[in-house]
């Protein structure tokens, strides 16, 4: 008996190693909203919104914790595909399903990166004190873009 439940522990642990990872894609298909949410106490917080969902996309960008931001317009459709290249060219769309938390932080820097695409399919990342590769570039480049939009 015992044989038999190290046996599946061992399948059960080669299935999750392997048979469990996901291949990160470019998606192709329009985005129809974006959600970026980051900073820290000490430095601030910015929350960015994108939802094109309907006839018009509504831009918002608001700070918390001393950060003075606060946006709330209408932009043209284009920003949202200038986006999509962004996610693709720069590898952030390899974040996908990215969750990292590091040991012994209770409040540090994270962030929150939610995408909803008009196939149907939902990118979500997230992290406090721990990033997917290329974090520090792929952030650069869209805190950039966003912080563009006029």
């Amino acid at each position: 008996m015992r044989r038999y439940l190290l046996g599946i522990l061992v399948i059960c642990t080669i299935f999750m190693m392997t048979g469990c990872k996901k291949e990160a894609t470019k998606n192709e298909s329009e985005i129809v909203s974006f959600a970026y949410f980051y900073g820290s106490y000490n430095e601030g917080y910015y929350d960015y919104k994108i939802d094109g969902n309907g006839d018009k996309v509504k831009f918002t960008g608001n700070g918390l914790n001393g950060v003075k931001l606060n946006i709330n317009k209408t932009i043209d459709r284009s920003y949202l595909d200038e986006l999509a290249t962004i996610i693709n060219e720069n590898g952030i769309y390899e974040w996908n399903g990215f969750s990292g938390k590091a040991s012994g932080i209770s409040d540090g820097y994270s962030f929150t990166l939610e995408i909803v695409y008009l196939d149907g399919k939902v990118f979500k990342a997230s992290g406090i004190g721990k990033y997917p590769k290329n974090y520090d570039s792929g952030h650069k480049i869209m805190a950039e873009f966003l912080n563009s939009i006029d």
